[in-house]
């Protein structure tokens, strides 16, 4: 019950600072964008994918990640990530390197302590 509280309030902080993000015009998201954001190697801090997205689109996103050597977090689902972005479902979102990202992975390292992992960075799993 207190775990269950302390990662309410956890997924609240992260949900927040994503918010702010998005308001300050830091987020993209959709598979297509991020993909390509990473691609051309774009100022990109973080991704983080939906707990519920396609292995496929997982996969390639993951890898392109990688490569750039940008943490890559699994969190939320699709619906949460859209409702929190003010838009349709998505399964992908990037941060732009900058203030956000610290404060972000931060949280997520907390969080993921309480999950047993469940949040961690797959590039660096000892995040």
């Amino acid at each position: 019950m207190v775990i269950d509280q302390v990662l309410a309030r956890l997924e609240e902080r992260i949900a927040s600072y994503l918010a702010l993000a998005n308001k300050a015009g830091k987020v993209v998201s959709g598979s297509d964008t991020v993909l390509e954001n990473l691609r051309r190697q774009k100022r990109i801090g973080l991704v983080l994918l939906a707990s519920d997205i396609s292995e496929d689109i997982g996969a390639k996103i993951a890898q392109q990640a990688s490569r750039s050597g940008i943490p890559l977090f699994r969190l939320l689902d699709k619906e949460r990530i859209g409702t929190l972005l003010g838009k349709s479902l998505r399964s992908v979102i990037a941060i732009e390197d900058g203030g956000f990202v610290p404060s972000i992975v931060s949280v997520l390292k907390h969080y993921g302590n309480f999950l047993d992992g469940g949040a961690v960075d797959e590039q660096d799993p000892r995040i």
